[in-house]
């Protein structure tokens, strides 16, 4: 099964996290923003935290999409022989783990203990991936 994640959903979830995070800080304390002039910088960030998912699932990864950060291209997928899981939701599972890792190196320097958390979600979202336990429920609408 193929899992496919967008360089450009998880940007759009860096800025959105990163602006939130400005917008909640004290007045004297508010951390720069990222923004479209970090995209170079995050894109290959996306790429390097996406290499070292691939790493962490390598026993059921059977292939994955070139990492070359010059090919312009805005999907990275893997090749699991695992039929367990969801491609959609599998997918949400991979982007998070993706987006915990970016945010990770992102925040490590300036905020340890936030970075932390964002390393823990990455994990969580790993373990899931790697059990083959993601998959989607039935859902209920709620009134």
């Amino acid at each position: 099964m193929r899992i496919t994640i967008s360089i450009e959903d998880i940007t759009r979830r860096v800025y959105a996290i990163s602006a939130v995070r400005a917008v909640n800080a004290g007045e004297g304390k508010r951390p720069a923003v990222l923004t479209r002039d970090n995209a170079l910088l995050l894109r290959r960030l996306i790429r390097d935290c996406f290499a070292a998912v691939v790493g962490f699932m390598a026993a059921g990864v059977t292939d994955f999409s070139p990492l070359d950060p010059d090919d312009g291209g805005d999907l990275l997928w893997l090749d699991t022989a695992d039929s367990r899981v969801e491609s959609g939701v599998a997918g949400e599972s991979l982007a998070a783990a993706v987006l915990g890792r970016v945010l990770y190196a992102a925040f490590a320097d300036c905020s340890p203990s936030l970075a932390g958390q964002y390393f823990g979600m990455s994990e969580d979202a790993l373990r899931h991936l790697a059990r083959g336990r993601v998959a989607c429920g039935r859902l209920r609408r709620h009134y």
